[in-house]
């Protein structure tokens, strides 16, 4: 560990079968030792989560749809404070909503990152690889936006949701509603304005903005201009779904824009944003919760 350099982080993997999940296990410091969910006094969620909270420790679920083993028990007990967090990605497959094009290995449905939404649950996201042959970001890699490239600014920013998740791709991704970035629970009155940046690491095919599940809200989709190099930005609005915004870029892997919902919901409405790739890779955002 070298601050301001090269950053590791410890932590280990609970492997308890069908009944609970896998999760992953990190640590804002040295301490923590890993817990086995063979031994009868630690083989429930309840009894890691006092272990991990114990040692400063949070968590999350790891491969949760997979339908032979590991798959994530919804109906367990959840702590938010412990497990702030979701995978959304590995090497075994994508796990954003069952049914999803590169969805992987045998998953079962009821088990995917939008499930825990659904139930309420304020998760971010996250991404490993999980390969076990020393292939790190091989299926999926974890974005931090910390203050500092040390070890307690990187926990914390992903005990407060402060990261995203890609398929492995380096994408860069800012996204921010109500001027608040990712993973925030917010309240503000009025119409909500969101900004959305994406550095691709090839075409950026398109830009979702998923609100409350539904994936329809605002979609950008980059076309190359045929009168020129030009990229364009084909935004389509909410209030204007046939509605064509054309926005002028040099690079169709980088696009940038706006877009306001003027009918947010009284209570809580949820946001995240989905990056599609011309090559397949993706990226998603923690989500943004507005009251």
């Amino acid at each position: 560990d070298q601050p301001g350099r090269f950053v590791s982080l410890t932590g280990w993997e609970w492997t308890a079968g069908s009944l609970y999940g896998h999760r992953v296990i990190l640590y804002r410091g040295d301490e923590g030792s890993p817990l086995a969910w063979t031994r009868k006094e630690s083989d429930t969620i309840e009894e890691l989560y006092a272990h991990v909270r114990k040692d400063r420790g949070i968590m999350s679920p790891h491969h949760t749809g997979h339908a032979t083993w590991g798959r994530w028990n919804p109906d367990a007990h959840h702590d938010e404070e412990l497990e702030p967090n979701f995978e959304i990605a590995s090497w075994h497959g994508r796990i954003e909503f069952y049914g999803n094009p590169w969805e992987g290995r045998r998953q079962v449905p009821g088990h995917q990152f939008e499930d825990a939404l659904r139930r309420g649950r304020h998760v971010g996201v996250m991404a490993g690889s999980d390969t076990h042959h020393l292939s790190p970001g091989e299926g999926g890699i974890t974005a931090v936006l910390a203050e500092r490239l040390d070890r307690a600014s990187i926990f914390d920013a992903i005990s407060q949701r402060r990261n995203y998740a890609t398929t492995g791709a380096k994408i860069v991704l800012e996204f921010t509603a109500a001027g608040a970035p990712m993973g925030s629970r917010i309240t503000h009155a009025g119409p909500v304005e969101m900004r959305v940046r994406v550095e691709g690491t090839a075409v950026v095919d398109r830009v979702e903005i998923i609100r409350d599940l539904v994936d329809t809200f605002a979609l950008v989709r980059t076309e190359q201009n045929p009168q020129g190099k030009d990229g364009v930005y084909v935004l389509y609005e909410p209030r204007d779904p046939q509605g064509v915004n054309l926005v002028r870029s040099p690079d169709t892997r980088s696009v940038v824009f706006t877009v306001t919902d003027t009918s947010p919901r009284t209570d809580e409405t949820s946001y995240y944003v989905r990056v599609t790739q011309a090559d397949g890779q993706q990226a998603w955002s923690s989500p943004i919760w507005v009251r």
